[in-house]
């Protein structure tokens, strides 16, 4: 009642019409006449119940969300840890590079990051005799749109100069 200035709440109510709880962001400021003698209180509230239903829900997504990514970064993580590696290529016949496991290194000498920064591309760690058939086969996948195929055995250079024959997985997305 003493402040100048209009004070800002929320506040659950109940609705007696509608015989349901409403929150309100209510606005209330002391009115006074003209020699400052307060005359009474003005309010003006406006129901942001279905905004804080929908801060909540959001705020659970979030949840979610961090909780899915935790989980996929655990997960991710395996492949560090062992002798597989996990790629995810960019969409083109490249195979730039948009994830690697840090596993990647014992493979073909290359760090995660070589990989990431486009210093060094997949293809360029195929052996020759062998990057024509791996590029037919991943466009094969992609016409016949295949969400999984399986690459026959292929040869890989490590940074080192030693050959390494590999078995290759991939998905289509």
């Amino acid at each position: 009642m003493k402040s100048n200035y209009p004070i800002v709440t929320e506040e659950w109510v109940f609705h007696a019409s509608s015989k349901r709880r409403v929150l309100l962001d209510i606005t209330k400021k002391a009115m006074h006449d003209h020699k400052g003698k307060i005359l009474g209180v003005l309010a003006i509230g406006h129901d942001v119940t279905k905004r804080k239903e929908e801060l909540d829900e959001l705020e659970k997504l979030n949840k979610l969300a961090k909780s899915l990514t935790d989980s996929q970064a655990s997960l991710l993580s395996l492949f560090d840890k062992g002798d597989s590696v996990l790629y995810k290529w960019e969409n083109d016949f490249n195979l730039d590079v948009a994830y690697v496991s840090t596993s990647v290194i014992r493979l073909v000498g290359y760090s995660k990051e070589e990989f990431l920064s486009k210093k060094v591309n997949y293809t360029d760690c195929i052996h020759p005799d062998d990057i024509k058939n791996v590029i037919k086969e991943l466009k094969n996948a992609i016409k016949n749109d295949l969400d999984y195929f399986k690459h026959k055995p292929y040869r890989v250079i490590h940074k080192n100069g030693d050959i390494k024959w590999i078995l290759d997985y991939g998905t289509v997305k």
